[in-house]
């Protein structure tokens, strides 16, 4: 709801806008979700690189079978 609310305040700001604020409004949207792109594979990477140990200490069954499904464990 509040990614829905950013975005119809965007529209509203964007309508006044120069081709050229509107243009440097899209590539930082752009850049933002590229980023979060980047920031997701990342934890998904770290995730990943958890040693089997440390793995069966600090999370409950459920949370080991996510782990292992999201990095192709058994």
């Amino acid at each position: 709801m509040k990614k829905f609310a950013i975005a119809v305040a965007a529209l509203f700001l964007l309508s006044g806008c120069t081709m050229a604020q509107r243009a440097l409004v899209n590539e930082s949207i752009v850049k933002a979700k590229e980023f979060k792109d980047d920031e997701a594979k990342l934890l998904a990477t770290g995730l990943c690189a958890i040693g089997i140990g440390a793995l069966n200490r600090n999370f409950d069954a459920s949370q080991r079978d996510a782990i292992n499904s999201l990095c192709g464990g058994e």
